[in-house]
């Protein structure tokens, strides 16, 4: 009987230490997605589209603009979705075209793409600071 009573109490501890891990890399691994990536925190912000080329014809764009929150989503018009910095290079998901776009040091975001045989730059500039709280849409 005390041998029965031992193991119990052993097999009892053996799984507290268990839960106990599992918990500690849940939260770990929470903790670590939760905190933004510095890569997308320097580029967050709200980006004006400023002018569309087609070709070799460049027109002022009144489409509208690119919010990139701080922790990797984004939104652009209707479209929402998740967004990695890689390098000079800015991906994000859910887009028609699986074109990455550039990142430029004169706060410009570059959009190339070509479409049906035609070359196509949509450019924005930002980020804009707006107030605590508000989005253009």
């Amino acid at each position: 009987m005390e041998i029965l009573a031992h193991l119990n109490q052993h097999n009892a501890a053996r799984h507290a230490v268990r839960v106990a891990v599992c918990f500690a890399i849940i939260v770990a691994f929470v903790l670590v997605a939760a905190a933004p990536a510095a890569a997308e925190s320097r580029v967050a912000g709200t980006y004006r589209c400023i002018s569309i080329r087609t070709g070799a014809q460049t027109v002022s764009c009144q489409g509208p603009a690119l919010v990139l929150f701080p922790h990797g989503l984004y939104q652009l018009g209707n479209k929402f979705g998740t967004y990695v910095v890689r390098g000079d290079r800015l991906v994000l998901s859910g887009m028609r075209v699986q074109q990455p776009f550039r990142l430029q040091r004169s706060r410009e975001i570059v959009f190339e793409y070509i479409d049906r045989g035609r070359r196509h730059q949509v450019k924005f500039r930002g980020p804009l600071r707006l107030p605590r709280g508000q989005v253009l849409l």
